[in-house]
């Protein structure tokens, strides 16, 4: 990690802990809010820094990058009393056409946070049952929402910045560590809490546990994922971690096979918070932290800072081809043209039910790519020279537990 990775984490540490904030005297304001801007928390670290010890240097390059810190919280502020308002809506609606739902992930971790507003999002994630998928529908349109073009397990409402992720599953496609984790994140939607007298309805403190671990665990084994999900990880721990049920937590971590990833998960931001995790961890290897460090930061917020042409290569690598660049290329390419029936639904929910409609799936997607070839090309780039670091990559998540 470079100077302004360290000290990012150290500001956070310092923050989240109610500690007093020193900056180093060489480190770069302007770089660092590169970096927290890169994973969406320049809010949260301003908020940290404003009144510590470094910040009121004459630096003309400081003094600007202060003042685009100040800039990201107050729209931070702005955005989420805006955001608060179309949620309250959003649960109006629901109530008035007797809906039931759970609001999931980052609009309900926000409260952990020491001011909600700095916890930033793209979008609100919503958990219906598939039964109430069309009637929701008819209530977002009669708000003024527009639907995405994408359909699938997840369908997407729009209105001018604000954004809601309508789920009828938390899990959908195929995973790692052959698991059935669709099937497993279905059995929730019947064990949410009710919440008396409303339509409203939430996941319980420990089965929210889980999902955010699994949710940081598909973004990592994905494209990537950046500090903030990190930070709900270890606020959720900080804050619940003596009112859990540790045990069933990890018996049912161990089910899906994600006890390992949850032992260095925990290990990770009990080192990066500076927080003692009193839950069951085991201690870092500081090469394979070191690594996991440099992915994280690398990607930015959801991986998207790095060449996608990485990850479509590490689809390729199997146990048995890792030393076989040419295999791997061949074996990522066909993936890239041919995704399995899970990953087309969302092109052609009707593969659902008429699982022979495939090839016409393959040829929507293949449409689309023409209509975006600069992302087909990105896609190619680095097929030539990223085996190494796919391969890397590859090793590294097996050893987490992915």
């Amino acid at each position: 990690m470079n100077l302004e990775e360290k000290s990012l984490l150290q500001i956070i540490a310092s923050y989240l802990n109610k500690e007093e904030v020193v900056l180093p005297r060489t480190l770069s304001l302007e770089k660092l809010y590169a970096l927290s801007e890169k994973h969406s928390i320049a809010a949260l670290v301003f908020r940290a820094i404003e009144t510590s010890e470094g910040t009121g240097a004459a630096d003309e390059k400081d003094a600007g990058a202060l003042k685009a810190f100040a800039g990201a919280y107050m729209g931070a502020v702005y955005f989420a009393s805006v955001l608060s308002y179309h949620v309250e809506c959003f649960c109006d609606a629901m109530e008035e056409a007797h809906i039931p739902f759970a609001i999931v992930k980052g609009y309900e971790i926000r409260e952990l946070y020491p001011e909600p507003e700095i916890r930033t999002m793209g979008d609100v994630d919503v958990l219906i049952g598939p039964q109430d998928r069309m009637a929701v529908h008819q209530c977002m349109l009669d708000m003024g929402y527009t639907r995405s073009e994408l359909g699938g397990n997840v369908w997407a409402y729009h209105k001018d910045k604000i954004s809601f992720e309508i789920h009828v599953k938390l899990a959908s496609g195929n995973y790692w560590n052959h698991v059935d984790y669709e099937g497993y994140f279905e059995q929730f939607f019947s064990r949410l809490k009710i919440s008396e007298g409303t339509c409203r309805r939430y996941l319980n403190r420990e089965d929210h546990f889980i999902f955010l671990c699994f949710h940081l665990a598909k973004h990592l084994s994905s494209s990537g994922a950046g500090i903030r999900m990190l930070i709900d990880i270890a606020l959720y721990v900080k804050t619940y971690q003596n009112t859990m049920d540790w045990n069933y937590v990890w018996a049912e971590m161990k089910k899906i096979k994600l006890d390992a990833f949850l032992k260095f998960i925990l290990s990770v931001c009990g080192q990066w918070f500076q927080f003692s995790v009193e839950a069951q961890h085991e201690p870092i290897n500081e090469k394979e932290a070191q690594y996991f460090a440099d992915y994280v930061f690398s990607g930015g917020l959801f991986g998207f800072e790095r060449e996608d042409s990485i990850r479509r290569l590490r689809k390729g690598i199997t146990g048995k081809n890792e030393g076989h660049r040419g295999l791997i290329r061949i074996r990522a390419l066909v993936k890239l043209a041919f995704p399995d029936k899970k990953h087309m639904y969302c092109f052609l929910p009707q593969l659902e039910q008429k699982p022979y409609l495939l090839p016409a799936a393959w040829v929507i997607r293949w449409k689309m790519g023409l209509k975006h070839k600069q992302r087909v090309k990105d896609s190619l780039a680095g097929f030539s020279h990223n085996v190494d670091e796919a391969g890397a990559q590859y090793k590294m998540l097996k050893k987490i537990g992915l």
